[in-house]
């Protein structure tokens, strides 16, 4: 019985990975639409199976390049990247086609593919390893995992020390080595830690019965592109076989249908070189066009750039009126700052007389105050005398109870014309005299609801704002 041998090979990438991504991925960016399109490489040979392809680590939606750029950035990485730097490095994991065929069958192959990933977190660092891909739909199924190369501490860079031309070491300038993380492919992926990993590699698949590869055998990993294309190559040579058998069968038994099938040929062989001629001849005249307006490239950008000059010429005269106008404008602002000095001093003025009318005013405010308190004693002295008073005093007490009355939210015609009567007795303003008229009544009303006693104050003050009703039948008026 032969041997399963485990393998696990490694690969780098630059920056973004965008090709390999795409070969894992099995999609590609789409330069008409920007956006990322089904895509199959030339290794898959069973499209009907890409759908079993799977992600384990990375989230829906979520990309390799930007998960490699993450990592890098939260892993602080010290120092200048360097532009030809490589950001991750591609892993492998797989085994011959009956051993993973048996894995897949037997409901073991997510098993291996944990323990894969396991060993990896192990061997890089479990922060480190941010995409890990099964591959179902190839000629073998094969994990690949991504891994970016954080290593810690001081550099080991060695280098050979340089001689002069008599062979004396010149000195060179030391450096102090920074420690931190660093990006380093080349650290992660030496000769020695590729020995390790092979001999760890196998123990940690010796459970799936998979063994180590020959050490230094010499043996190399076939690229998936060169191998299937082997595969192709052996494929079309047995169906050659196959073909050629078929014809020669079918010379004996049909050489009139193979000449007919043979014109035929020959027919459709001529309609495709017309074909290919005319798309040969459409692909010159599509270059020979592309050619002209290269050619005539320089002539547009001289011609832009002549516009550009003018649109600055433009801009600079704009710009000298525009410093014109801000002088103008800087004096009409210095005559305007005159103007308002001069406002601002009137202002003073006109405030120190607007203080000196407010304290006249306060004034004459004390001295209505003091008459309106004469007026109050007044209004007092004619309430004990004035039968008119009395009933207008009266009515507006009666006022407060009709809210559960027929005339709820005004005065009954009797006590309307009663009221109007009262304000037309007092001699004063009717504002005042309904103010009187109300301090009268007030006395009367303890008892009842605020809202009741504040609906009848509305209602006094609304009678007497009305002028019409001076000296005349209030309620004739009221109610006509």
């Amino acid at each position: 019985m032969s041997k399963s041998f485990a393998v696990f090979t490694s690969d780098k990438s630059g920056g973004s990975s965008g090709g390999l991504s795409a070969h894992i991925e099995r999609k590609k960016l789409d330069q008409t639409t920007g956006q990322f399109v089904p895509f199959s490489p030339d290794s898959v040979i069973h499209p009907e199976r890409t759908k079993l392809n799977r992600e384990f680590i990375l989230k829906p939606g979520d990309s390799r390049s930007a998960a490699i750029a993450r990592r890098i950035k939260e892993a602080n990485v010290s120092g200048k990247i360097r532009a030809n730097a490589v950001h991750s490095l591609q892993f492998v994991a797989t085994s011959d086609h009956e051993k993973m065929a048996e894995l897949e069958r037997t409901g073991k192959l997510d098993e291996w593919v944990q323990d894969v990933i396991d060993f990896c977190k192990e061997q890089f660092g479990a922060e480190n390893v941010v995409s890990a891909v099964l591959h179902m739909d190839e000629t073998t199924p094969h994990l690949h995992i991504t891994v970016v190369p954080i290593v810690s501490g001081p550099t080991r860079r060695k280098s050979k020390p340089k001689l002069d031309e008599n062979g004396k070491v010149i000195p060179t300038r030391r450096y102090k080595r920074k420690d931190g993380n660093r990006l380093c492919a080349k650290e992660v992926n030496s000769r020695a830690n590729m020995i390790k990993w092979q001999d760890e590699f196998a123990a940690k698949m010796a459970k799936y019965g998979m063994v180590r590869g020959i050490p230094g055998s010499g043996q190399k990993h076939t690229d998936p592109s060169v191998w299937n294309a082997a595969l192709g190559i052996i494929g079309m040579d047995n169906r050659s076989k196959k073909f050629r058998a078929k014809v020669n069968e079918m010379q004996r038994d049909h050489k009139d249908e193979i000449a007919r099938l043979q014109d035929e040929h020959s027919k459709e062989l001529k309609d495709q070189e017309s074909r290919h001629a005319a798309e040969v001849k459409g692909l010159t005249d599509t270059i020979a066009k592309q050619q002209r307006h290269i050619d005539a490239e320089p002539k547009r950008q001289a011609a832009a750039v002549n516009s550009v000059k003018q649109d600055l010429k433009e801009v600079n005269d704009k710009l000298a009126n525009a410093n014109g106008t801000i002088t103008a404008l800087k004096d009409r602002i210095g005559q305007q700052n005159k103007q308002l000095s001069q406002a601002q001093t009137d202002v003073r003025t006109a405030t120190k007389r607007a203080d000196d009318a407010e304290k006249e005013v306060k004034q004459l405010q004390d001295a209505v105050a003091v008459g309106r308190g004469y007026l109050s004693a007044l209004a007092r002295v004619l309430y004990r005398l004035s039968e008119v008073i009395q009933k207008a005093v009266s009515a507006l007490i009666a006022r407060v109870g009709n809210m559960d009355r027929a005339y709820r939210n005004s005065f009954t015609p009797g006590q309307a014309n009663a009221v109007n009567e009262g304000l037309n007795e007092i001699p004063t303003d009717r504002k005042t005299a309904a103010d009187l008229l109300w301090e009268l009544a007030k006395p009367g009303m303890r008892g009842q609801e605020p809202a009741w006693i504040e609906d009848a104050h509305r209602s006094l003050n609304e009678l007497a704002a009305d002028e019409h009703l001076v000296n005349i039948d209030a309620s004739q008026q009221i109610h006509m």
